[in-house]
């Protein structure tokens, strides 16, 4: 951590963003124990990555790059132009050295066409828990379906990488669809 003393909302950023990363392992461990098949095709070497990745899933929310600009806008009630520029630094920086994001596998051409690539099933995995930690949080499982179902038109995906998240999503709403909350 880049300081010793927090004020309020920073402790309770911290404690959220700790949170998030427990629900995110939890996920993992979900997705592990009811469907095994979605890590059959990993190398033990990218299977460890991957574990990695979960273990250290978000850190860099807590570097200088992005804790104060991520706080102060997820604590402030009036947005100044001076606030959204620094959160969106923040989120590109996030973005940039976090590649379980989807925007992370966003090329923009020299001729301004913007294509989406393949996102890896390392990263492809680590991005459904990252989701997925938002339905734990809420204590509905299910609830990922319906997020994914409100933001996936504003998603540059590849047509795989968009196959293989419907896939897995529809897998967990087959699975949980009886389990309201835990």
């Amino acid at each position: 951590m880049f300081k010793k003393h927090f004020s309020e909302e920073e402790k309770k950023y911290y404690n959220i963003i700790k949170n998030h990363r427990k629900n995110v392992k939890q996920a993992f461990e979900l997705l592990q124990i009811n469907f095994g098949e979605l890590f059959a095709n990993l190398t033990k070497k990218q299977f460890n990555h991957l574990k990695k990745q979960i273990d250290t899933h978000d850190l860099s929310k807590l570097k200088k790059e992005e804790f104060k600009a991520y706080c102060i806008n997820f604590f402030c009630k009036e947005k100044t132009e001076i606030i959204q520029n620094n959160f969106d630094m923040a989120c590109l920086h996030h973005h940039r050295t976090n590649p379980h994001h989807h925007q992370y596998w966003l090329l923009k051409r020299n001729d301004g066409e913007l294509v989406a690539l393949d996102i890896p099933q390392v990263n492809l995995l680590e991005m459904i828990c990252d989701w997925w930690a938002f339905s734990i949080q809420e204590g509905d499982l299910c609830l990922i379906n319906s997020w994914y179902e409100t933001y996936k038109d504003k998603m540059i995906l590849s047509k795989k990488t968009r196959e293989t998240v419907e896939e897995i999503l529809n897998k967990i709403k087959t699975k949980f669809k009886k389990i309201i909350s835990f």
